[in-house]
């Protein structure tokens, strides 16, 4: 492998983690198991590094990076396939075609999609914003964020739920009217 030069390491790196939310919600739609993000996103990060020279950094890397991590998903799965038994094997073959056809039709929407989302937590009220926020973003746990808000944890899990319908709803309407302009 060419040895690659800092300048376009640190290049690489940097584009990564800007756009590493982007490889998490690729890797999402594409993996077998979500206990394998963190292993997937790293991956991708180690190949776009690794390859560094071969990317042209005045274009948007954005497709390479779903791609890359598309990929990589795709080989987890036929790892996956390997340990299981014939028939969960056909059962999961069936359901990784499914999620390749899925992201393959979803790439082009994913930037509308997070616009969407971004408008519509703009619309929550601040403290279901907070809570969304603080769980998601801030990575808190819901027991944590029970006894720092003073709501019981079962109240808490059901008002999250609703947000995220709320949420949810939001963002199909906000893409189904096209309405994507941020206020």
């Amino acid at each position: 492998m060419p040895q690659i030069d800092e300048e376009l390491r640190k290049k690489a790196s940097k584009i990564f983690l800007e756009q590493q939310n982007l490889v998490r919600i690729v890797a999402f739609r594409t993996a077998p198991s979500s206990s394998l993000l963190g292993d997937i996103a790293n991956e991708v990060f180690i190949t776009f590094v690794e390859h560094a020279n071969q990317w042209d950094f005045n274009r948007d890397l954005r497709p390479l990076l779903k791609q890359i991590t598309r990929n990589i998903a795709m080989r987890f799965w036929r790892d996956h396939l390997k340990n299981l038994p014939s028939v969960l094997q056909e059962i999961s073959e069936i359901a990784r075609k499914n999620a390749e056809e899925e992201a393959e039709s979803d790439f082009p929407d994913l930037e509308q999609e997070l616009l969407a989302l971004r408008i519509c937590m703009k619309k929550l009220a601040p403290k279901y914003r907070s809570l969304i926020e603080s769980y998601y973003f801030g990575k808190i746990t819901l027991d944590h964020l029970a006894e720092k808000s003073r709501i019981k944890p079962g109240t808490l899990r059901k008002m999250m739920s609703r947000i995220r319908d709320v949420l949810k709803n939001c963002i199909q309407n906000t893409l189904a009217k096209g309405d994507l302009d941020v206020e």
